[in-house]
């Protein structure tokens, strides 16, 4: 997250913003990664993403989704994707995995 913090410090003046959508664990207490197991409710879930963008210092809004996961499953349910909407609402970018490098490249492009 460290280099999409980096973008949003870069795109901060250019009218862009970052949200973030928690959704499931996708590594519920796996060493290294997580030392509490999946969320047995929204109030939980809430807390872990409160303390996950905390610790990994966020400044990007963080939205909870729902139990259901709805947000995440109408966007593909893969654990780390971005979506780029230009600001007539429209998809103008879409990847399964973040890559910052791109990502610039996309937002450079929108922003000029």
């Amino acid at each position: 997250m460290a280099s999409v913090e980096a973008l949003k410090s870069k795109y901060q003046d250019r009218g862009v913003e970052f949200v973030v959508v928690y959704v499931e664990d996708p590594h519920p207490g796996e060493p290294g990664f997580r030392e509490f197991s999946q969320p047995a409710d929204h109030a939980e879930r809430s807390a872990y993403a409160k303390r996950l963008a905390v610790e990994r210092g966020m400044r990007a809004r963080v939205v909870v989704d729902e139990m259901d996961d709805a947000v995440w499953k109408q966007y593909g349910s893969l654990p780390n994707m971005v979506y780029v909407i230009d600001r007539d609402g429209t998809v103008a970018y879409h990847a399964t995995w973040t890559m910052p490098e791109k990502l610039d490249v996309v937002l450079a492009g929108l922003c000029a």
